[in-house]
């Protein structure tokens, strides 16, 4: 499965709404596009972390980090290498 496909079923299962990754453009914040609050991203991360297997850094918990589809995609392609 392609990494945002699995996105989109954490983002589905976090915030509880029908959620379509593809609508998003490159540059959306999915914290504001989603109307995520503070307990839905910690939960959104925690799922990536478990999800993927990786760890976020406390400096990954960054809106310019994670806040997009493609900064996500890339930290979790990094962490992924990193964890290998």
């Amino acid at each position: 499965m392609v990494t945002s496909d699995i996105l989109e079923k954490i983002l589905i299962k976090v915030c509880e709404k029908e959620i379509v990754i593809t609508q998003l453009n490159e540059t959306d914040n999915l914290f504001e596009y989603y109307e995520m609050d503070s307990l839905e991203i910690v939960n959104f991360l925690f799922e990536i972390e478990t999800t993927f297997n990786i760890v976020l850094e406390d400096e990954d918990y960054n809106p310019e980090k994670v806040g997009t589809v493609t900064n996500l995609i890339k930290l979790i392609d990094e962490r992924k290498k990193n964890e290998d």
